[in-house]
């Protein structure tokens, strides 16, 4: 019986330390043109991905931190659409980009796993950065 606790406690420890937030950028398009505008060239593919854990689904316990990418965040509910979006779009805006376009998101949750009292939810939002051609 103390094993089982001991094993119960020691996962639900992994899970609160963990919570991540990542921006992947693809810029490899093969020489073909993604935009249907021609006066436009594509810059990148940005990927915005963020999940957390939260208390009967509703109060966050830790998500990945919206504001310091890889990093973490108690409490907050970083795990948004909206925050995602700004990751998404402040990634754009680095790569020189003066539009982005064809945005998509993602979000589910479930927490069937621990008898719905910690819930894990996933944000995902993605789109491409563009830029006027030269």
């Amino acid at each position: 019986m103390y094993k089982l606790i001991f094993l119960y406690c020691s996962c639900l420890l992994v899970i609160l330390f963990t919570g991540c937030a990542n921006v992947s950028v693809g810029k490899n398009f093969n020489n073909l043109d993604t935009v249907t505008a021609n006066s436009y060239k594509p810059v990148a593919h940005i990927n915005a991905y963020n999940y957390g854990y939260y208390l009967f689904g509703e109060f966050p316990i830790i998500t990945g931190s919206a504001e310091e990418v890889g990093g973490t965040s108690f409490f907050y509910d970083q795990a948004t659409i909206p925050k995602m979006t700004g990751l998404v779009t402040a990634e754009s805006k680095k790569l020189k980009a003066t539009n982005t376009v064809n945005l998509t998101s993602s979000r589910s949750s479930t927490g069937g796993f621990s008898l719905w009292i910690i819930w894990f939810k996933e944000v995902q939002v993605s789109g491409d950065a563009i830029a006027p051609k030269t």
